[in-house]
């Protein structure tokens, strides 16, 4: 025997009221009350009730052999009550990959164009979720052939005072055709510096002996000739005084082993014609304020040296006896460059060159960073 306490009764009946209220109110779903609805049906508060009078049910949702489907039914005296249940997914025959598809018709997925191929799809009626693609030829011949209609040349890489720049055009049908063409590098007064901004500092080289230098511009510089005694090096003469003054003379091969030497690098032409616009083109503005013998027309040869650099007019040597003079010391300077056989020259006027010696001599040095 269960004994329920009065709590516990009283908690019951509530229960068993509130579901008989329901049941009245809601009705079953398929059995419709037989009874004389008089009185059940025309509260005074105005909560008509009745028992639903479902429709058939209709497939809302198809199901697939991906997903199942959903039906759905409705009640015939107030269409706002619905029910629905749910249709099993699609299983067996029917979704064997064996089915015969029946597929749409292509369609045009990625054009095709003169650079690439396309692609169709077709998608089959009963599932779309089977798709097949294939491919498209790219276009060739004919099609690809046309005249350009070329846009706006726009600046691709920027010209400056030490490289030449690039322009771009495209053209307007096929933008994977284009063509460049350069911009000269930069020149005048654009590119010359201000000598009040030079900065001066020193390097060390191997032997032990120290240099000024001059930073003009993106550039650093040697502002002393090379003086380290390596192999393929002399002086002038094969006399130690004109080491002191204008520095070795040093083979092409010599001058590039040095200043590598040091962690700096032979000046390539590149560098000398950079070093030419940073200062407005002359030479003279290079030179040494004395050392600069006089010569044919040109009474007075010294230089300005407003940028420190100290261009010494230490010539060249012929052979590795030093004896073989090529140029005159006090007259003409000479500094390697790269690539093999280049110098940098200074003339007793304001004439600098950059020329091809052919690399058969000695000349000065000066290293740059």
């Amino acid at each position: 025997m269960i004994f329920i306490t009065r709590k516990y009764r009283l908690l019951l009946t509530v229960v068993l009221a509130v579901g008989s209220v329901c049941w009245l109110s809601c009705g079953g779903d398929d059995n419709p009350s037989s009874g004389d609805n008089s009185g059940g049906n025309n509260n005074s508060g105005g909560n008509t009730t009745h028992t639903h009078t479902w429709g058939a049910w209709v497939v809302t949702t198809a199901a697939t052999c991906a997903a199942p489907g959903v039906e759905t039914r409705t009640c015939t005296q107030d269409t706002s009550h619905k029910e629905t249940r749910p249709v099993a997914q699609l299983t067996g025959a029917v979704c064997e990959t064996a089915h015969v598809h029946t597929w749409g018709a292509w369609v045009v997925t990625t054009a095709a164009t003169c650079a690439a191929p396309g692609v169709e799809t077709r998608t089959c009626t009963q599932d779309t979720s089977h798709k097949e693609t294939r491919p498209v030829a790219q276009l060739t011949g004919a099609a690809c052939v046309h005249i350009h209609t070329w846009g706006d040349w726009v600046v691709t890489t920027a010209a400056t005072c030490a490289a030449p720049g690039v322009e771009t055009r495209t053209c307007t049908q096929d933008a994977s055709h284009k063509e460049t063409r350069p911009v000269a590098a930069l020149t005048g007064a654009v590119c010359k510096i201000d000598p009040s901004t030079v900065v001066s500092g020193t390097v060390t080289d191997l032997g032990g002996q120290s240099y000024k230098t001059v930073t003009i511009g993106t550039q650093t510089w040697m502002a002393e000739n090379l003086n380290y005694a390596s192999d393929s090096s002399l002086c002038y003469k094969n006399s130690p005084a004109y080491c002191e003054e204008y520095g070795r003379h040093y083979s092409w091969g010599a001058a590039k082993r040095a200043c590598e030497s040091m962690g700096w690098r032979l000046p390539t032409t590149d560098d000398w014609t950079l070093l030419l616009k940073s200062v407005g083109g002359g030479g003279t503005v290079l030179k040494s304020k004395t050392g600069w013998n006089p010569y044919t027309g040109v009474l007075n040869s010294n230089g300005t040296d407003i940028y420190g650099f100290t261009a010494l007019p230490g010539g060249t040597v012929g052979s590795s006896s030093g004896i073989t003079m090529s140029t005159a010391a006090g007259t003409f300077g000479y500094y390697w460059a790269d690539p093999y056989g280049y110098y940098f020259g200074m003339t007793p006027a304001d004439d600098t060159v950059i020329s091809n010696g052919g690399g058969g001599v000695y000349a000065s040095v000066r290293c740059v960073k």
